[in-house]
């Protein structure tokens, strides 16, 4: 009673005229925010945000502003918004810059975290490393377990991305910082990390059994997004290996839950790959049309990364279907991530020998190989190395290097390589190095 007393005359001295609408507002707007976690971890982002835009009606405290300008900003930056994300952001620093920065520690690191994530969408990866790594003190300072898992988690993908720059940078220790957080979507986000990491390794079968653990744990805690991540992550390895049908149902199952969420990443993604597994089953026409169509959702989310992918996969469609054109226009540059960089390689290669341009073909086949051996990238090498026996004349690719790795991979049939060039180009011609 005497609690309930001392309330009552802090907020009748604090609104003379009356404090029930304070008291109505700030219920409403507790509410609403919770249950913008709940459309979050369901995958309702403009649900989310719809919330988070009535909250910021309902108060005037500066502080619970800026904390909800940085929700909505990161609300953006995960619906592949950037721009605005970039602007809410923005915005919460200038709020908290007025205020002279009387946030706690704990607000801070959450601020420079969503702006790591932001960076890192933008391959932006030095900024993301050192907003993640001083969100990382900053938080641990505060005993803010999930904002410290957050940040380790980016730096993590930070070195994951760099790692093939020849840079070695230490690995944060992410699942043990979500577990102490108690956060199983983001020890789900971290295997999914991992697996990633262990597909480029060559360790797909561990890889998969990563992707399925994260997929039950987000199962679990009803995150419908990351789930159909896992499901997309592990079809992409059956496409790889050749599997064509399980790949496509599992893209498919993948694919409907980000619509039914609204999810455009997701839905960007999931044509992307389903066009992939077109161009590899030669239904050209249909891969050109998902392809095209998820280059056009990404650029308008601000995906580079993944808008040049897709170009990519475009590229090749239309080789395999006998147009060089796009291919020979591509000009990888050094900040490509390598994979993309081997893969944009060989397809110029194919190219140039299809045009029975053989010391072109050898010098874009051979510099692949290179790429691939160094970056330790076994299925791209293993491809590269299947282009060069193409070169070299034999009319069956059959490199045994190449044979060994895709055996090893599970792959049960390889992915297509482009038609024969002319009969006018002699085997001698063709001779190219395997790069060892």
């Amino acid at each position: 009673d005497r609690t309930a007393s001392l309330r009552h005359r802090c907020l009748s001295a604090a609104y003379p005229g009356g404090y029930a609408d304070y008291i109505a507002n700030h219920e409403r707007a507790a509410f609403l925010e919770a249950a913008s976690e709940s459309f979050v971890r369901a995958g309702r982002f403009a649900d989310a945000q719809q919330a988070l835009a009535r909250v910021s009606r309902l108060v005037s405290d500066q502080t619970v502003l800026a904390r909800i300008m940085r929700r909505r900003g990161d609300l953006f930056e995960q619906s592949g918004e950037s721009q605005r994300a970039e602007r809410a952001f923005r915005s919460a620093r200038h709020t908290w810059a007025r205020l002279e920065w009387s946030a706690d520690l704990a607000e801070r690191a959450r601020l420079d975290v969503a702006e790591a994530a932001l960076a890192y969408r933008r391959r932006q990866y030095e900024r993301a490393w050192q907003l993640a790594a001083r969100a990382l003190v900053q938080s641990q300072l505060s005993e803010d377990w999930p904002s410290a898992a957050r940040a380790a988690h980016l730096i993590d993908n930070v070195v994951i991305n760099v790692r093939w720059s020849g840079a070695a940078l230490a690995r944060p220790p992410v699942r043990e910082l979500y577990q102490r957080a108690g956060d199983l979507v983001g020890e789900a986000r971290h295997l999914n990390n991992l697996a990633v990491d262990l597909y480029f390794d060559g360790a797909w079968d561990e890889a998969a059994r990563l992707y399925r653990e994260a997929a039950e744990q987000c199962s679990k805690s009803g995150d419908v997004v990351y789930e159909a991540t896992a499901l997309n992550n592990i079809a992409e390895i059956l496409s790889d290996q050749g599997r064509y049908g399980d790949a496509e149902s599992l893209l498919r199952t993948a694919s409907r839950s980000w619509r039914s969420v609204g999810f455009a990443t997701g839905i960007a993604l999931a044509d992307a790959n389903l066009g992939r597994l077109a161009t590899r089953q030669g239904q050209y026409e249909s891969a050109a049309l998902l392809l095209q169509a998820a280059i056009e959702r990404f650029e308008r989310l601000g995906a580079g990364g993944f808008v040049l992918e897709s170009q990519l996969r475009l590229a090749e469609n239309e080789l395999l279907a006998g147009d060089t054109t796009r291919v020979v226009a591509l000009r990888p540059a050094d900040d490509w991530d390598a994979n993309l960089a081997i893969y944009a390689k060989r397809l110029i290669g194919m190219a140039h020998l299809g045009a029975a341009r053989v010391e072109a073909a050898k010098v874009a086949i051979a510099d692949s190989i290179a790429q691939a051996r160094s970056a330790d990238i076994p299925f791209e090498l293993a491809q590269s190395l299947l282009a060069a026996d193409l070169i070299n004349g034999a009319e069956t690719p059959s490199n045994d290097e190449a044979a060994t790795i895709l055996e090893q991979l599970g792959v049960v049939q390889r992915p297509p390589l482009p038609p024969l060039p002319a009969p006018s180009v002699s085997r001698a011609e063709r001779s190219v190095s395997a790069g060892r």
